[in-house]
Formats: structure tokens, C-alpha cells, sequence
């Protein structure tokens, strides 16, 4: 009995101890203590000598100070619940625990029935609930995996819709979306499930905004992740909902886990999903798999190959059964190596190579791919003139200034009659086409063309008289020296009728070509030559003989050499080579039989980067038809200087069966040898009234073509009342639209498309990865 009473004694001695150390004393000296979060667990408002971990609830303990007093804050703890089924996913289920539990929160399971459930493919646990009985919890967790995606149990998914009237916050992990699709709540909501499923959750439920480039989404009370880790990101943003950002940051770091709120990471974006079957295919051959490495624009992968198969029958093999897919096409196979272009339905179109390279250690085959185009957002630009339609826009960049762009347009002030009531204005954007500011010249006519030199000084080129308008067509040279900030007032004009203006700048010249109609009504093709900011001079001519002869821009090599394009209106197209060093023009060479013309103005680039894979190769472009016949975008190239050319080729590869209604094309190429052409079509609206802006581009310099990628996201009819005969005499917004590239080799494109019901201007800008 003596010993009992010693035993008590001595526990109550110890009790009186931790309450003392444990509990604030209102006597005592203020000084640093250590408390739990409020979060109701039974040490709530308890204060602690040292730092550490709560007793109950193991959040991490805070420091405060005992002389401050603080109004208390009662906040419940929270309780999350994760529903529990045979063969959902290991990760699915305790990535999301594991983070809800050191976030301080209380984690139960719940499952159909109160058996324990297999999780992956060992793990058993057993439910602390079943539908019938779980309290009230804040959110619920549906887990992917086993059959959650097309066999979800009657009896769970009412149960879901009764859990929702009661529930903060609902929450899917991969295919655990398919249990709220099911229940009716991703409807008008954003979502987005495990990569490959993405798809069929957007087929399954068609009012559901399915998202593939995001890791997470939030519609207020219904989150979805995508595949695996994805939940544990999720995760961590609703611990951030509900205890703040800077709680949630705290327990990532604590977990060492590098969340991050901008969700930049999505599976489905990355570059290797283009080439997920061929890696099959060369897997088959290999003896050891080396590496796998790449991001969204690019991956490679290294096998060391079998000795029994040799590397010319690889390629061969591949080669011969990827021409039986159709979204692989420009397939190229030699002994070494295998090149295609590839099409994905998220990701859009990559360049794929195969190369194979003998080593020490055998022969090792290199598979890669980057991906292209990644349209940026479509932007509008603003215009004093919103009552009335703006076409035929051109754009500039400034070759050294990467967010320097100069637009110029055309604005109808008469839809009646748009051809006598165009005048000018100028747009400028200092920060890649977000922004602009505009400059409105009172200058009437048509045919605005820009042109930026790296130095600053800048052209822009118009026909017309100022004022009003007169029916006269002289040539009126304007001038910058800064881009087109600010524009001289002084405007160098020509004498003589003119049609159409179009620039071409090589270091510190502009070269310009026009038509000048002649006294036997013919029009000769003229050339025109600008050194820095002095004046504009004739320097040679194309003489038509009579004939109404047609033009394109010149094109400058980079030996300085001009070729001068002229057409014999809609039977053929040739050249000619201006030699500044002699002034004179060489023989004519014939492009072509089809020149164009009809569906938009033809267009000739040359590439005269230096460090160009295909230096010097000078393309022409243009749209074939003529009234109701559309016949494509088609291509030429000249490897010689414009001497000889190759075949016609045809560029707007779609897959669907439409016919062609392919119109105003625009032709750019960047340092890296990267053609990009883009134009209007009608290819997405199966009743082809409607238009949209498509791009496509080559990595071969000419030789084969990406499937065209739709840029705009709405289809639009410009036949509106407020266009009224604008849109007939510029179905696709003018007889040109533009195409530039930047200094950081991205793509910058200028159209006019009525999805307000008037002709705006709409830029956006396009990136391509480079060639192999």
C-alpha cells in the first residue's frame, strides 16, 4: 500500500511538472514559447519549451512570445476522406495522405464494403468506413487505377452526389476524374485525368472542358489532377486552399517535395509522346536501353542495338511501317539514319529522326524528336477605327529588337466602296505584340508594306495621295528611323501609276519592286534601291513589252545579289539577278507554268543567313485558283540563285477529305533554315464558310511539309453586315496577309478575321523547334 501511494505520488509530481513547462504561466517572465497550430487536436493553445513536432497531431510547433497576447482563433481540424477500391493506384492514394498528414489534417479511408482493399498490386488496407457510415468529412479524395475509368459502381456514384451537398471539396487523382464525370460534376467545368485517357474523359463527358496541358485544375469545389505525382501537387494546392500558400510551401519543403504553383508540368506535353510507338519498334532491336531525356519541345533516346540485325534493315523496317500510319508523312530512310514528320492530337507536329552511330561498344541508335509549331495566344489589335474594317495587314520585326514589331493596314472608311476609301495606319508593339500603340496617316490608296533595317531605319510603302482620295497611284516611300515610333514628315513619292508594293532588306538596303503601268497599257515590273535613310532610286526595270506583266517581292542573296520576280499574269512566273556591283539584270529563268496570283499575292524569300543549313535557297510561294476554284498553297525552290527551279509541290497536306479553299499565303524563314508558311482555309468548317488562319512549316528546306496546325481557335464568315462589300473584294482579309520572323527565330503572324463580325487585326506569334 505504502509502495502504491509513493507510485502516485511520484506521477503527480511529474504531471505538475509538464503542465508547468507545457502550460503558459501568467506569473512568469515573458519568453519564447513553442505551440501547435490551431487546429482543435487536444494540444491546441499548450505551449512547449523547444521546437518539434505536436504530440497529437505531429504538425511542426511555432515559435511565439508569451508577452504578446493574441486573440485566439478557433479552427477546426480537417478531415479529409479517400475512397478506397481493389486495384487503385499505390500513389494515387498515399502521395495525397502522405501530404494531408503532415499538413496536420486527419486522414480516413472509406470503401463500398468494410473488406480490406488490395492497393496496387500487394498493399492491403483496411477501410475505417463504409459509404453507408462515414461522418461529415471537408474533402473527399477519388483515387485512379483498377477500374475507375469505365466501370464505376452504381452504388458509389449516388453516393458521390449525396457527399457533394455536404463536401468542400471534391478531389480526383488520374482516372479517379471518371467517378465525378460519372456523378455529373465535371459538366461546364474544367478537368483533366492520367495523359492517354484525356480523350476518352473528354468524349465520355462532353461538357466537361478538358484540359491536356495542365498538371491540376480548380473549379472552386471540384479538383482533378492528372496521372500519379500530379495528385501530390494537387495536394499541396489544397492544403494552400485551406491553411494558405505559405502553410502549404512550409509542408512541400518539409516533405523535400519542389511544388510549385504554376503548374508548369503536364505529361502530356511532353515531346516523347510523339514518338512512343516508334521507341517500340526500335526497342524490339535493342540490347540495352541508355538513356531517355527531353522536355515539351524535344526528346532523345539511346538503345545499343542487336549485332544480329544490321542498321540499313532497322531503319528499313521502321521506315516501311511507319508509312502505313497516317499521321506520319516526309518519311526519308537511308543507311544511317531515318527522318519524318510526325502528327499528335495534343501536341501537334514534331520532326523525328533516327541516326544509328558505330561505337566501342556497338552500334548505338539515337532517337529524337522536337516538336512544332507551339501557337502563343492570338491577340487583337486595337485601332481608333473600331466602327470600321481594317485588312491587308503586313508586319515587321526589328532584326535585333525581339519585341519590336511594325504592322501597317488598311482601314475602310466606306464599306460601299472599298476600293476608293482605304487609308492608312501604322501600329507599333514594344513587348512582342501584346500592346500597340497606333499612328493614323492621312493617306488614301493601298498596298501598306513594312520593312525594319537592324539599325532602326524603316520603310513603308503605300499608293496613293494624301488627304483623300484622288485615283492616282504614285508610290510613297515613308521613312523612320526608329522603327516606326515616329515617322519624317516628308514622304518620298514617285511619278507614274502604280499596283502593288513589296520590300526586301539585306544589312544596311531596302530593295523594293513594284508594276508601272507603261503607254502601251502594259505594266513593267520596276526595282527600286534604298541605302540607310537616303532616298529611293530606280535602278532597273522588267520590260513587259506591252503586256500587263504581275510581281512578288525581291529576294537578296547573301552575296548581295537581287532576284527580280515577274509574271505573265497567270501563265508563268520568272526571274531575274540584279547585280548591284554592274546595275544590270541577268536573262529571265522560269519558275514556273502555275504562277498564282488570283488567290492572294504571290511571295519570294531567300535565305541568306549565314549559319542556314540551306543558305542561299530562295523559295516561291502562293495560292493556285481562280474565282470558285481552289487548287492549294503551292512551292518552288532555287538552289542556284534563282537559275533553275524545282517541280511545283503543294504544301497544305490535310487529312481530311475537304477540298481546298487555300488563300492569301505568306512565306517567312528563320536564321535556322525553318520555312514557315501560313494562310487562310476553310478546312475546319464542314460547310467551308467559315475561315481560320493555318500554319505549317519545313525543317528540310523545302522537301517536305508539316501537316498544316490550325492557329485560330474560332471559325469566322466575314460575310457581316458591318463588312458588307469589303468581305467580297477580301474574302480572306486582303489580297496578302504577313508572316515575319523574330530575332529569337520565333514567327510572328498578322492577319484580319471577323469573329466580332468586322475585319480586325489579330497577330499571335509561333515557335518551331529547329532541324536535326
Amino acid at each position: 500500500m505504502k509502495a502504491y501511494l509513493l507510485f502516485s505520488l511520484l506521477f503527480l509530481l511529474i504531471a505538475v511538472a509538464f503542465s508547468q513547462q507545457s502550460t503558459a504561466d501568467s506569473t512568469a517572465s515573458p519568453k519564447f514559447v513553442y505551440t501547435c497550430p490551431p487546429c482543435s487536436c487536444p494540444h491546441d493553445g499548450h505551449h512547449f519549451a523547444g521546437p518539434g513536432q505536436c504530440p497529437s497531431c505531429n504538425m511542426t510547433l511555432r515559435v511565439s512570445y508569451t508577452g504578446i497576447k493574441r486573440t485566439a482563433i478557433s479552427r477546426p481540424r480537417r478531415t479529409v476522406a479517400i475512397l478506397l477500391f481493389d486495384g487503385a493506384d499505390i500513389m494515387d492514394v498515399t502521395g495525397p495522405w502522405s501530404v494531408f498528414e503532415h499538413a496536420g489534417m486527419t486522414v480516413i479511408t472509406v470503401a463500398k464494403t468494410a473488406s480490406p482493399k488490395r492497393i496496387g498490386m500487394t498493399l492491403e488496407v483496411q477501410p475505417d468506413y463504409t459509404l453507408e457510415n462515414m461522418p461529415k468529412v471537408d474533402a473527399l479524395v477519388f483515387p485512379g487505377g483498377g477500374p475507375a475509368e469505365s466501370n464505376q459502381d452504381p452504388e458509389i456514384i449516388d453516393w458521390i452526389k449525396q457527399r457533394n451537398e455536404d463536401t468542400g471539396t471534391l478531389f480526383s487523382v488520374c482516372s479517379g476524374a471518371f467517378f465525378l464525370g460519372k456523378a455529373g460534376l465535371l459538366d461546364d467545368h474544367q478537368a483533366t485525368t492520367f495523359a492517354s485517357l484525356i480523350p476518352q474523359l473528354q468524349k465520355q463527358f462532353p461538357k466537361a472542358h478538358v484540359l491536356n496541358d495542365v498538371k491540376y485544375t480548380d473549379n472552386g469545389k471540384v479538383i482533378t489532377s492528372a496521372g500519379l505525382s500530379s495528385g501530390i501537387d494537387a495536394s499541396f494546392h489544397v492544403v494552400a486552399k485551406y491553411f494558405g500558400e505559405g502553410r502549404a510551401q512550409d509542408v512541400a519543403n518539409h516533405m523535400e517535395y519542389p511544388w510549385s504553383r504554376d503548374k508548369d508540368y503536364a505529361r502530356t506535353q511532353l515531346a516523347d509522346n510523339f514518338i512512343v510507338g516508334v521507341r517500340e519498334l526500335l526497342s524490339i532491336f535493342a540490347t540495352k536501353y541508355l538513356t531517355s531525356l527531353g522536355d515539351r519541345q524535344q526528346w532523345t533516346y539511346q538503345y545499343l542495338l542487336s549485332d544480329q540485325v544490321a542498321p540499313e534493315e532497322v531503319l528499313r523496317l521502321i521506315g516501311q511501317e511507319l508509312k502505313g500510319e497516317e499521321n506520319w508523312s516526309g518519311i526519308e530512310v537511308g543507311q544511317k539514319q531515318l527522318t519524318a514528320l510526325a502528327s499528335h492530337g495534343v501536341l501537334g507536329n514534331g520532326a523525328v529522326a533516327i541516326r544509328i552511330k558505330k561505337t566501342e561498344m556497338g552500334h548505338i541508335a539515337t532517337l529524337s524528336v522536337k516538336k512544332g509549331p507551339s501557337v502563343g495566344k492570338v491577340i487583337t489589335i486595337p485601332s481608333q477605327f473600331t466602327e470600321f474594317p481594317l485588312v491587308e495587314p503586313h508586319i515587321s520585326a526589328h532584326p535585333t529588337q525581339n519585341d519590336h514589331l511594325l504592322v501597317a493596314a488598311m482601314v475602310i472608311t466606306d464599306v460601299t466602296n472599298p476600293y476608293q476609301s482605304a487609308r492608312l495606319s501604322s501600329f507599333v508593339s514594344h513587348d512582342g505584340g501584346t500592346s500597340w500603340t497606333e499612328t493614323a496617316h492621312d493617306w488614301w490608296g493601298y498596298d501598306p508594306w513594312t520593312a525594319i533595317l537592324p539599325n532602326g531605319q524603316t520603310a513603308m510603302t503605300w499608293l496613293g495621295t494624301p488627304n483623300r482620295f484622288q485615283h492616282q497611284f504614285p508610290i510613297q516611300f515613308f521613312s523612320s528611323h526608329d522603327g516606326g515610333i515616329n515617322w519624317k514628315k516628308k514622304v518620298q513619292g514617285t511619278s507614274g501609276s502604280h499596283d502593288g508594293t513589296k520590300i526586301a532588306t539585306h544589312g544596311d538596303d531596302f530593295y523594293f519592286t513594284s508594276v508601272q503601268f507603261n503607254d502601251q497599257m502594259g505594266a513593267d515590273v520596276v526595282l527600286y534601291h534604298r541605302k540607310g535613310d537616303g532616298p529611293f532610286e530606280l535602278v532597273a526595270e522588267v520590260d513587259g513589252k506591252g503586256k500587263r506583266l504581275n510581281f512578288c517581292e525581291p529576294a537578296v542573296l547573301s552575296d548581295g545579289k537581287v532576284i527580280v520576280p515577274a509574271s505573265d499574269f497567270l501563265k508563268r512566273i520568272w526571274v531575274h539577278t540584279f547585280d548591284p556591283a554592274t546595275e544590270k539584270l541577268s536573262a529571265a529563268h522560269m519558275v514556273s507554268l502555275k504562277p498564282g496570283g488570283a488567290k492572294g499575292y504571290m511571295h519570294l524569300v531567300a535565305d541568306n543567313h549565314p549559319q542556314s543549313p540551306f543558305k542561299d535557297r530562295t523559295y516561291f510561294v502562293r495560292a493556285l485558283g481562280s474565282r470558285g476554284d481552289f487548287q492549294g498553297v503551292w512551292i518552288n525552290y532555287s538552289t542556284n540563285g534563282g537559275v533553275t527551279w524545282t517541280e511545283d509541290a503543294r504544301v497544305d497536306h490535310f487529312t481530311n477529305d475537304l477540298p481546298s479553299k487555300a488563300q492569301v499565303p505568306s512565306v517567312a524563314v528563320n536564321k535556322q533554315g525553318v520555312i514557315a508558311i501560313s494562310w487562310v482555309d476553310a478546312q475546319h468548317d464542314p460547310t467551308q464558310a467559315k475561315n481560320d488562319v493555318y500554319f505549317a512549316y519545313s525543317l528540310d528546306g523545302g522537301d517536305t511539309f508539316s501537316q498544316p496546325t490550325r492557329v485560330t481557335t474560332t471559325s469566322t464568315d466575314p460575310r457581316t453586315a458591318a463588312n458588307a462589300d469589303v468581305a467580297k473584294k477580301f474574302p480572306g482579309g486582303g489580297h496578302y496577309l504577313g508572316i515575319t520572323t523574330k530575332q529569337d527565330d520565333s514567327f510572328q503572324l498578322i492577319w484580319s478575321d471577323s469573329q466580332k463580325g468586322i475585319f480586325e487585326l489579330k497577330t499571335c506569334n509561333v515557335q518551331v523547334s529547329g532541324g536535326f
